[in-house]
């Protein structure tokens, strides 16, 4: 596929990625010396991650004084540097590189199957432009298990990004919630898989009867990770879900919410925070 001009003739942007969030540190005593000595990477890694969600890392966003000036900055981002896109596929079809990114963020967290068909390119080309956008760090995929024929799941790497390819229509309450959902899924499981995952096999757990798990994270010595994901206040255990902890034999199985620390039908529940804070 041809490139179009449009790339990085600046430094990439400066970047702080959700998996390095800790938790606040107490309010220091200002009267104190020691409060002017605090390590700057510790005060930059207080970040709250629910801005981190909704602004995604760039520092000049995520950082930015206002709502309104980060949108400003991811804007001027996605127009200017964010990604080459082709100007046109292998079989000569020209590509609107602003029509394109929408297309992506409309089925962020879909099967990259459900992304191909909305587009229509030919197979080669489609599968050049994913493998272009996952190595530009635009999106990443989680692959499906056990069936290795289902296509790879794909979610944005910013959600920053993401949400402002979002239609300005969608609001996280009401119409357009299941793709803030899909969102906050996206961005839990890649805050887990690099905090924790980098040496454990990946992947979603699909089946036919239903049975479905968002993040599973194994590792060679037999831990196995089941996580399943809300983005309210009250998400509680599939029956999909609980078959397919038993089929995987994991040996942890929780749910991440943005609700109470609580235990229900025998599963824990508990927000992003609390699972990167007991498991630093």
């Amino acid at each position: 596929m041809a490139d179009g001009g449009k790339g990085r003739n600046r430094a990439a942007p400066e970047r702080v990625e959700a998996w390095e969030w800790v938790p606040p540190l107490p309010v220091p005593d200002l009267t104190k010396s020691a409060a002017a000595e605090a390590e700057p990477e510790a005060l930059l890694a207080s970040f709250d991650l629910n801005v981190h969600w909704l602004r995604g890392g760039f520092r000049a966003s995520l950082f930015a004084p206002t709502d309104q000036v980060s949108q400003a900055y991811l804007d001027d981002l996605i127009a200017t540097d964010l990604v080459i896109v082709p100007e046109m596929t292998r079989r000569g079809v020209a590509i609107d590189a602003g029509k394109l990114l929408r297309i992506f963020a409309r089925h962020n967290g879909h099967n990259l199957d459900t992304l191909q068909r909305s587009l229509g390119y030919d197979t080669q080309s489609f599968n050049d432009l994913v493998d272009h956008f996952c190595a530009a760090g635009l999106i990443f995929r989680v692959p499906c298990l056990p069936d290795e024929g289902r296509p790879d799941i794909y979610y944005f790497c910013d959600t920053g990004v993401l949400h402002r390819l979002f239609n300005p229509k969608w609001q996280q309450i009401g119409k357009g919630r299941k793709y803030f959902a899909r969102s906050w899924e996206g961005f839990v499981v890649r805050t887990i898989c690099q905090r924790y995952g980098l040496e454990a096999e990946v992947f979603v757990w699909r089946e036919a009867d239903l049975d479905e798990i968002d993040l599973v994270l194994r590792w060679p010595n037999g831990e196995c990770w089941a996580i399943e994901i809300g983005i309210g206040e009250n998400k509680r255990p599939s029956k999909g879900y609980k078959g397919g902890v038993r089929k995987l034999a994991a040996t942890e199985f929780t749910i991440i919410h943005r609700g109470a620390i609580d235990w229900v039908d025998g599963y824990e529940r508990m927000t992003l925070e609390e699972l990167l804070t007991i498991r630093p």
